[in-house]
């Protein structure tokens, strides 16, 4: 998707200010330039859904560094968990990539075994249960 068209998805929304302008194309600037970290940073500053899906997007396209997950994808999870599942499966609908929609890549691109992304998701569970003692 061009950039004008992802900006243009964002002003739709009658709340959109120009400060959030402004951090949307931050965020996507970011993203296509291939700076995933910075973008990912700057997806954490806008609380939206449409953040959440970026940085889901980010995480998978990058390779889905373990640290990177723990640290950004903990939010997606906290804010909305269906997205933030969406890190770790394929929709069955998405056969080729190039068809593949918001979540093209799989959990396999991730750089966390089984065994780590249980744990992960066994720590938000645990955050979710316990809002106070979480990080």
């Amino acid at each position: 998707m061009l950039l004008n068209e992802e900006m243009e998805k964002f002003m739709s929304d009658p709340k959109f200010s120009t400060k959030a302008a402004t951090k949307v194309c931050q965020a996507l600037f970011q993203e296509h330039r291939g700076k995933y970290e910075q973008a990912l940073e700057s997806w954490t500053n806008i609380k939206t859904k449409e953040a959440c899906i970026r940085t889901v997007q980010i995480l998978k396209k990058s390779g889905g560094m373990k640290t990177w997950i723990e640290k950004y994808g903990k939010r997606v999870f906290m804010e909305d968990h269906a997205i933030g599942l969406k890190l770790f499966t394929r929709d069955e609908k998405e056969e080729k990539p190039e068809q593949a929609g918001e979540f093209g890549e799989n959990y396999d691109s991730l750089s966390m075994t089984n065994d780590e992304i249980l744990q992960f998701l066994g720590d938000i569970e645990n955050d979710l249960e316990h809002p106070m003692m979480g990080n």
